[in-house]
């Protein structure tokens, strides 16, 4: 007599003769993964000019408020507040990477489209996404015109004569930037004032000045793709000179509309000091690069940080 087939055995039988691979967790987060690796490659040397500082100033705005939020509506306005600038910097850094490969391929040859670790058609594919999702998450948290002006100065900067000059490529771009970067934060917790809006413009005027400093690094790349960068246009030695006597001057200007005052003050006039040494010193591309890094430590992260533990 024939003996009836288990069930369970049978499945178990089928299933051994299934060839497909069983679903597992890495598949999954493999792309996750590596998107982020990519993300990372693009805008690593970034964060200390928009992720980081405008999360401080974020954190400011929730300080300088009379009264205390409940945690979970901090925590969720920072969340908010971090995707916002994630996408913010990816839109800048991957259409700046996509119209400057000549000169990534001499300055920063280890960047995503250079180094051949993404082409640049995906490149353009994820600066059209990072560049709609950021314009929808800017109209869900009611800061769109903030929003539209940095694509459209993102734009202008990268795939424009906008950029090539020195005066619009930091002294325009860089000083509205920053309002872009920072005003958002501060919306989405407190309200303007008229000293907030006195400091966050001295902020922003002096940024669009003193981030001249970053083109020392580059000059060979930027003199190869027909930039005017100001060490071009007025050459390497007088425009040190020029850098270093503004550096200087900064600390004494700041303290007329009361940007920097006490302690704070006196360290942040030394680190000016210093750093105006070092513009005058710059020997190598690494040594200026260096000098470039101290400055957004002390002067844009330094002086958000002042602002977010003192309120």
């Amino acid at each position: 007599m024939m003996q009836a087939s288990n069930p369970s055995q049978s499945a178990h039988t089928l299933g051994s003769m299934d060839g497909r691979p069983p679903l597992s967790l890495s598949i999954v987060l493999a792309p996750i993964i590596y998107e982020f690796e990519v993300f990372w490659a693009f805008t690593w040397r970034d964060w200390t000019t928009t992720i980081i500082p405008g999360t401080m100033y974020a954190i400011a705005a929730v300080r300088s408020l009379p009264v205390t939020l409940p945690p979970q509506f901090i925590a969720l306005g920072l969340g908010r507040t971090l995707v916002y600038l994630i996408l913010l910097i990816y839109t800048f850094t991957s259409s700046n990477q996509i119209s400057g490969v000549a000169e990534d391929r001499i300055n920063k040859p280890d960047r995503p489209i250079p180094s051949g670790r993404i082409s640049l058609q995906g490149a353009y594919i994820r600066w059209y996404a990072s560049t709609g999702a950021f314009l929808i998450l800017g109209a869900v948290e009611g800061v769109m015109p903030w929003t539209v002006l940095w694509v459209l100065l993102t734009i202008a900067q990268n795939f424009t004569g906008f950029g090539k000059h020195w005066f619009t490529r930091n002294a325009v771009f860089i000083s509205l930037g920053t309002l872009c970067i920072m005003q958002p934060m501060w919306v989405q917790f407190a309200r303007n004032t008229p000293r907030e809006w006195r400091w966050v413009l001295t902020l922003s005027v002096l940024s669009g000045i003193l981030f001249q400093v970053q083109d020392f690094r580059d000059i060979v790349g930027d003199r190869a793709t027909g930039r005017n960068t100001l060490p071009l246009a007025l050459g390497e030695r007088s425009s040190r000179r020029v850098m270093a006597v503004l550096f200087a001057l900064t600390p004494l200007f700041s303290s007329v509309v009361d940007f920097a005052s006490g302690y704070w003050g006196y360290g942040y006039g030394l680190g000016m000091l210093y750093l105006a040494c070092r513009i005058l010193q710059g020997a190598s591309k690494e040594y200026d690069h260096q000098t470039y890094m101290m400055f957004t430590y002390l002067f844009f992260c330094g002086s958000i940080a002042v602002r977010m533990m003192f309120p």
